[in-house]
């Protein structure tokens, strides 16, 4: 790679490290295909993105193979536009199925295990007291939430529960700071 004058003979080799530590994808013709991910499977992972609840899980599963193939269909015209011609539609239908049918089935384990591990140590750091009243609060919520899924009148409980956390991870756990910024950004917290 260099810097060119056009209609000059002047050329300059880049030696930014910055800019040559991405020489492996220079190469690259489209974004979702590379040595290591199959278009299909890129497919599949920008839809499964697009399925944000348990309840567009249990939708996508219960649809008929036909349909499944008609919504990846549908979102590949819509959304990739044409860097799909319809070859990959039955790959990433069948890969989206099983990758739905693993995330209904998951659980807690979709979450890193550090991740796990701090919210398991944190909760049973708790006084009896503090978490019998966190849990009422949050299963009230929880059954509230799931009438009302677009309330958002329980940021305050999530404030209280991340700045809890925060305050436990500083003082001195044996899990990273950085760790709970990223619990922070998840959006479920």
């Amino acid at each position: 790679m260099c810097f060119h004058l056009t209609g000059t003979n002047f050329f300059e080799v880049i030696t930014d490290k910055e800019f040559l530590a991405h020489k492996p994808f220079w190469g690259q013709s489209l974004l979702s295909e590379n040595d290591q991910v199959y278009r299909a499977e890129y497919l599949s992972y920008q839809i499964l993105k697009t399925l944000n609840t348990p309840e567009d899980y249990e939708r996508f599963d219960k649809l008929k193979i036909e349909e499944k193939q008609k919504l990846v269909s549908d979102f590949m015209k819509i959304v990739i536009r044409k860097l799909y011609k319809g070859i990959h539609d039955v790959d990433a239908t069948l890969i989206l199925d099983q990758l739905v049918r693993l995330h209904r089935n998951v659980g807690l384990l979709r979450y890193r295990p550090e991740a796990r591990a701090l919210a398991s140590v944190f909760w049973n750091s708790l006084s009896e007291k503090e978490s019998d009243c966190s849990s009422r609060k949050i299963k009230a919520a929880g059954l509230v939430l799931s009438v009302f899924p677009d309330l958002k009148s329980f940021s305050s409980l999530l404030k209280s529960i991340k700045e809890n956390l925060a305050v436990f991870v500083g003082m001195g756990s044996c899990f990273p700071n950085d760790l709970a910024d990223w619990l922070h950004a998840l959006s479920f917290l």
